[in-house]
């Protein structure tokens, strides 16, 4: 463990500076947001800023690669596992600190990154050309604290940084603040007509032969996912502030790569460590919310009611269970919530709630990958799942389905799912959605949810 990096915090009053407002008042490049819905139970304490970061940690062509972005140098890593990377490029900092980011990396962990640990195929089409993993290494922090009412602005030494230095990246930070956000706003943004990566027929075709593998006991569920696509233009941002004004969820981020933006407002959490402590949540069952209490109610028991959904839901709780039971000490693992209802603006969600004390013999970063895919975006038995998925889905997942979130340097961690969002590149947008394939499925049912799901995320947004 290294020791603890020299860094300046500075706290302000919260009741004047919003999330929203500090973003566009900072002038720094290569921005990141993350931050939670106050309207749910447990959710919505903090808002992450983060800014300026001094390097990325990414994987192309099955490479780790630490890339500054200061002088641009490129460094090819020994490690060909992202907890070695992240172990090569970050070691571990006694970090305490009631605030869940001082410094650390902020981004994501595509999908792909599975076949570090299982084979699951050949490649499938790529034509995104976007990293596997991304993450900035952010060491100017701005963290809104709304419980305290409080903001912390947060500067951590670099390499050979001076004392001086390091003064000044606060004092700019600062001074950014006290600026109008109004000179910032930059609000126009147009989404032309989606398109989808895959035929209506072709998605059909693989529903039928998942379920004949289903048929077969090969497997119990596979989820089947197509992506749509639609010309972009204008500013991103204003994408995610209408997102976070229509759909408010646990978990909402904004990342601004040099090729991408994304952003989105993910309802479950893929994995999150404290201490020694993981947790996940899957999520299955879903209705929308009624119009009237009493139509609200209805909904309600009739979603703790249906056998399917409840079915379902067991199978990931359990698909948890098992992750965890991998990772964990003998005994440790507990169903904290089960099948709790969790209502959002616009739907209300079974959610349970699996937790487990990490074994010391494992690393700490493991988790991360250990348990990618979720069982909902993935199926089960997941492995063989994911070999159907790969054979069956045209085009590579990318982000979709992979986690979003921050490690910090004390090594605790916090991911979304990675659905429920889009992705910017290249003047286009793009959005995935699944459904989930069982015995009873009907190929058109399960087309038609897909388009729904996507329909569901652009809705919000134009």
């Amino acid at each position: 463990m290294s020791k603890e990096k020299q860094r300046l915090i500075r706290e302000l009053p919260g009741d004047v500076l919003t999330p929203v407002s500090a973003y566009l008042q900072l002038n720094g490049r290569n921005k990141c947001f993350l931050e939670s819905s106050n309207k749910h139970e447990d959710s919505g304490r903090f808002s992450i800023i983060g800014q300026n970061p001094s390097f990325m940690l990414e994987k192309r062509n099955q490479t780790y690669q630490k890339v500054s972005l200061l002088n641009n140098h490129v460094e090819e890593l020994d490690s060909n596992d992202l907890t070695g990377a992240i172990a090569e490029i970050m070691p571990k900092q006694n970090v305490n600190s009631e605030l869940p980011l001082l410094d650390g990396l902020v981004g994501y962990v595509g999908y792909d990154v599975i076949r570090e640990r299982e084979k699951i195929g050949s490649y499938p089409t790529d034509d995104s050309q976007i990293a596997d993993v991304s993450f900035y290494y952010m060491d100017e922090i701005v963290i809104f604290d709304h419980l305290k009412q409080s903001v912390y602005v947060v500067v951590t030494q670099r390499e050979n940084e001076t004392d001086n230095a390091l003064q000044i990246r606060l004092d700019e930070i600062l001074q950014d603040l006290q600026q109008p956000a109004s000179n910032y706003l930059d609000s126009y943004v147009s989404l032309g007509e989606f398109s989808s990566s895959v035929k209506k027929d072709q998605f059909i075709k693989e529903v039928k032969t998942l379920k004949q593998h289903i048929l077969e006991g090969d497997i119990f569920q596979a989820v089947l996912s197509q992506r749509f696509e639609a010309p972009f233009e204008g500013n991103p941002f204003e994408l995610y502030r209408k997102l976070r004004k229509k759909n408010p969820s646990p978990y909402m981020f904004y990342l601004d790569f040099p090729d991408q933006q994304i952003l989105g407002a993910s309802p479950e959490c893929y994995i999150k460590k404290q201490e020694m402590e993981v947790l996940t949540n899957p999520i299955a069952g879903t209705r929308k919310r009624g119009k009237t209490p009493d139509e609200d109610q209805a909904l309600e028991k009739e979603l703790v009611r249906n056998e399917k959904e409840l079915a379902e839901h067991d199978m990931l709780v359990d698909l948890g269970r098992n992750d965890l039971n991998m990772l964990c000490e003998a005994g440790s693992v507990t169903v904290t919530n089960y099948q709790k209802v969790v209502k959002y603006e616009h739907v209300m969600h079974l959610v349970s709630e699996v937790t487990g004390k990490l074994r010391n013999d494992v690393h700490e970063l493991s988790p991360i990958t250990a348990c990618l895919p979720a069982g909902t975006v993935s199926g089960a038995p997941k492995i063989r799942a994911m070999q159907l998925i790969n054979e069956a889905e045209p085009v590579k997942r990318a982000v979709y389905s992979g986690g979003i979130g921050y490690i910090s340097s004390n090594y605790n961690f916090d991911f979304a799912l990675a659905i429920r969002m889009m992705r910017i590149q290249d003047n286009k947008a793009f959005v995935q959605a699944g459904a989930g394939i069982v015995f009873d499925s009907e190929p058109e049912a399960e087309y038609e949810e897909t388009v729904h799901k996507a329909k569901s995320i652009v809705g919000v947004l134009v």
